[in-house]
């Protein structure tokens, strides 16, 4: 378990992506792992089109999102 692929409107991405790190949670406990990580990962403006995308709009508006439900979630 190492990462999740969400596929929905940028309306439903909250719910979607808050459930995926509840589901996480739970494993973890299920499992009994007490210490774990949940990274946080941002694109690097200086390397911007040599990896994936040419153009910053998405990702800073994807980062944002995730950022938002993370500190919303209480997720450290």
């Amino acid at each position: 378990m190492n990462d999740a692929h969400i596929y929905c409107t940028p309306e439903q991405f909250a719910q979607e992506f808050n459930a995926v790190n509840e589901m996480y949670l739970k494993y973890f406990k299920i499992f009994g792992i007490e210490k774990h990580v949940m990274r946080f990962s941002t694109h690097d403006p200086a390397k911007l089109g040599q990896k994936f995308r040419q153009r910053i709009g998405p990702l800073d508006s994807d980062e944002n999102m995730v950022r938002d439900v993370l500190k919303n979630s209480g997720i450290n």
